[in-house]
């Protein structure tokens, strides 16, 4: 199950899961943004506590 964290101005959508373990036993949750953009999101995926990456997808920083 995912939970709704934060919506910024710009649509980004923040979720975290519950609380899942990993085979090892080791516990984590997963973390997620996602932007709407005109080409479908930009999506990144991480898990805490380790803080790993394990999805990213079409994430661009603008420079201001």
């Amino acid at each position: 199950m995912v939970y709704e964290f934060a919506k910024y101005p710009d649509e980004t959508l923040v979720v975290f899961s519950d609380i899942r373990k990993k085979e090892n036993g080791e516990e984590y949750i997963r973390v997620s943004f996602e932007r709407p953009t005109n080409e479908g999101f930009d999506t990144v995926v991480f898990e805490l506590p380790s803080y790993e990456i394990v999805e990213k997808k079409d994430i661009i920083q603008k420079k201001k």
